[in-house]
């Protein structure tokens, strides 16, 4: 996938994406794109925010697009605390980076992981949420099982979690930890789309065959 980088790459001319648009349609140029919010604790969100490969939007504050092979685009929205909630279209994913090296770092994280969650769902159903987790290798810190506790992942209103260990510093299981992200979100948006269809047979069904009136 590719989504991390050492140095920040320069934003491409808006000009050439505008021409790309008035060209024929192809099939091949479809690209389907999805708003991730990217948030955690702060030092550590911009952090990753800054290695994550991609380009500055000029017309969206804090805001990268990455490519994800030809045809996915995912803006990556940075929420720092304190600051303002974005709210783009087709929000798909959250992304909440933390350090499991603290566990009472976790217990704060907690709270701001709620209302994060807590917004977004308001505006979006069927949300993935992808925990990284900086420092779980360190002595003294929390594993797997116990930030899905201390995050009570289990109650927060979203569809799906995953957890994944990473380093910042080195990128090490971020690109693993988004392509789980991705996969999920396919895997949601497949079930939204085949349910969309059984509702239309459905009401097809019933406009062709209507169902008789019940007398009492």
């Amino acid at each position: 996938m590719g989504c991390f980088q050492s140095q920040p790459e320069e934003n491409p001319s808006s000009s050439v994406a505008a021409n790309q648009s008035n060209q024929e349609p192809d099939a091949s140029w479809l690209v389907t794109s999805w708003n991730v919010i990217l948030c955690g604790q702060t030092a550590l969100a911009e952090q990753l925010f800054q290695k994550l490969k991609g380009y500055l939007c000029p017309d969206m504050e804090n805001t990268k697009n990455i490519m994800v092979g030809n045809n996915l685009s995912l803006f990556i929205h940075l929420v720092v605390e304190n600051g303002y909630f974005p709210l783009p279209e087709q929000v798909r994913g959250i992304v909440f980076i933390v350090d499991a090296a603290n566990k009472e770092n976790l217990v704060n994280a907690k709270h701001r992981l709620e209302e994060i969650c807590r917004f977004y769902s308001e505006y979006f159903n069927d949300l993935m949420l992808l925990v990284l987790a900086q420092g779980t290798e360190e002595p003294g810190a929390v594993d797997f099982r116990q930030v899905k506790h201390l995050l009570s992942l289990r109650w927060l209103p979203v569809d799906g979690h995953y957890i994944q260990s990473c380093s910042v510093e080195t990128g090490e299981g971020v690109e693993q930890g988004f392509t789980s992200l991705i996969k999920g979100i396919i895997e949601v948006q497949r079930q939204l789309e085949q349910d969309e269809r059984m509702q239309s047979m459905l009401a097809f069904s019933m406009f062709m065959n209507p169902m008789p009136l019940l007398l009492i």
